[in-house]
């Protein structure tokens, strides 16, 4: 289903993990990019992609709370019902 927009979202996950604050990008700078460290950033998008991937099923999805900046909700609140959500869920597995 999403596996058309892989390769937009492999190069959209590399943009969020490579972005650093100002002090970090001065360190590096300094020192010139190896292999290793282009392999820890591969292997973070690698696991940041199967991630994704995964809550992106529609099994999964139907179940992730979004919370809507623009919302009068409050982010406390919508972390609460989404705990009590989750624990009523698996409750019903043990006493129903």
């Amino acid at each position: 289903m999403f596996a058309k927009h892989a390769e937009q979202l492999r190069k959209d996950l590399d943009a969020i993990i490579s972005h650093d604050d100002d002090s970090a990008k001065a360190k590096r700078k300094k020192q010139q990019p190896t292999n290793n460290t282009k392999d820890k950033r591969s292997n973070k998008i690698d696991a940041a992609f199967g991630q994704v991937m995964y809550c992106l099923q529609p099994a999964v999805r139907s179940g992730i709370t979004v919370f809507n900046l623009n919302s009068d909700n409050n982010l406390s609140e919508t972390i609460f019902r989404s705990i009590c959500k989750c624990k009523k869920f698996f409750l019903s597995f043990f006493f129903f």
